[in-house]
């Protein structure tokens, strides 16, 4: 008797948990902001380069349709060198050379 695999499944899975990592994270960076009389308006973009989601063109989008409000964005880094940004590309690395507004790296 065989076993399958539901991918399908892991994947959503995966993606829940990143979505709650992620909110957990813009979380602590607002009351880090709030501590500082700093007003931030998180956004939380998750994508998978498999499936062909292209996150960087959805905040680019973003950016310009809201540059007027935006001072800078920050966003982080994987850290895959230069050969891991040369076969699947960055969102880090884009939005540094195409955002209209300033962007900040961090790991």
């Amino acid at each position: 008797m065989g076993m399958t695999f539901d991918y399908n499944m892991v994947n959503r899975g995966l993606e829940k948990r990143a979505h709650e990592q992620g909110e957990a994270v813009l979380e602590g960076l607002v009351s880090l902001a709030k501590k500082h009389d700093m007003t931030v308006e998180p956004k939380l973009y998750l994508g998978n380069e498999r499936t062909g989601s292209a996150v960087k063109y959805d905040i680019e989008e973003y950016v310009k349709s809201n540059a007027e409000d935006i001072d800078f964005l920050v966003c982080g880094s994987r850290g895959m060198g230069i050969i891991g940004r040369a076969l699947v590309g960055s969102v880090a690395d884009y939005l540094v050379h195409n955002s209209k507004v300033s962007t900040i790296v961090v790991k």
